[in-house]
């Protein structure tokens, strides 16, 4: 076990560290940027991987959108470029959705088979 003396100047130093509001600042910054970084290089991968990558992919890049910009610039190019993509396709946007309304017994098809 170390001495009190060294716990308590480690303690000192972890408290310094939070006042110093430039170094917190590069703490997140680097967490924020392994984690964004590692959940959009899942959703990458899951393109040829099973998995929903499309929903991986932009869930990455709104976390790297806390810290940096071009990741929050490109998240709402990505936005905007599906938005016209559903236009051109004539489809409602998601607020737009209706939700289908089941029927028959125990909620399948009116038909009984679902």
């Amino acid at each position: 076990m170390p001495p009190p003396e060294r716990i308590g100047r480690l303690l000192e130093w972890i408290r310094q560290l939070g006042h110093g509001s430039h170094s917190w600042r590069f703490v997140r910054r680097v967490v924020v940027g392994v984690t964004g970084g590692l959940v959009l290089l899942t959703g990458v991968l899951m393109l040829v991987l099973p998995g929903p990558a499309m929903v991986v992919i932009p869930l990455g890049l709104a976390i790297l959108a806390l810290e940096f910009s071009w990741a929050a610039r490109l998240l709402r190019e990505i936005r905007r470029r599906v938005d016209e993509a559903q236009a051109r396709l004539g489809r409602p946007g998601p607020a737009d959705r209706e939700r289908p309304v089941k029927t028959g017994i125990g909620g399948g098809d009116s038909d009984g088979t679902g």
